[in-house]
């Protein structure tokens, strides 16, 4: 039987280049399947938009063996359906 060194954590700010880069590579292989949508999450807009009072979202990661491998994000956005006239 192998053991596993999992840690799950929230992210920090200081995590916002590797997630920057995540996401790029997430945006390359959305690609890859067609999606065309405009994808503009970068550790910038990390930093900028997921801390303070009112983030946007929130980020969970998941390091396996010290290396990232999951990221679970949670936003805090309110969606509107059904708004027509």
């Amino acid at each position: 039987m192998s053991t596993v060194n999992a840690t799950i954590r929230t992210a920090t700010v200081g995590d916002a280049d590797v997630i920057g880069e995540l996401a790029k590579e997430f945006q390359v292989y959305l690609r890859g399947l067609g999606d065309r949508t405009q994808f503009e999450f970068t550790a910038e807009t990390y930093r900028r938009d997921g801390f303070g009072l009112h983030a946007a979202f929130a980020v969970s990661s998941l390091n396996l063996m010290a290396k990232w491998s999951v990221i679970s994000c949670i936003t805090s956005a309110t969606i509107r359906i059904g708004q027509g006239g």
